[in-house]
């Protein structure tokens, strides 16, 4: 969604009305742009390059969702949420024998 924010406003607008509908045509593409067929072709074909729309049929096109990235966990995750001021306690004003 983030290479989406960074369009122009009037293909930004157009990309995430075509991710509402199921697919569009190119006619209807042209008319949303409010421009001629062959140049929503080109327009269509500068944002297949970019992987944000897919061509489905002779003049029927889908916006392709961006893959979600996967952000792995730290593995210590929950020592860290434990001991989130870093001191090696467990709760803060312990001691090391758990006595405050």
């Amino acid at each position: 969604m983030a290479d989406v924010l960074e369009l122009p406003a009037h293909l930004r607008d157009m990309v995430t009305w075509l991710m509402r509908q199921e697919m569009s045509t190119l006619p209807d593409i042209a008319s949303r742009l409010g421009t001629s067929e062959l140049d929503a072709r080109n327009i269509l074909a500068g944002l297949i390059g970019r992987g944000m729309v897919t061509q489905i049929g002779p003049n029927q096109f889908r916006a392709r969702p961006a893959a979600r990235s996967r952000r792995g966990l730290p593995r210590d995750l929950w020592r860290i949420l434990d001991d989130p001021d870093g001191t090696g306690s467990t709760h803060a004003g312990e001691n090391e024998d758990g006595a405050i």
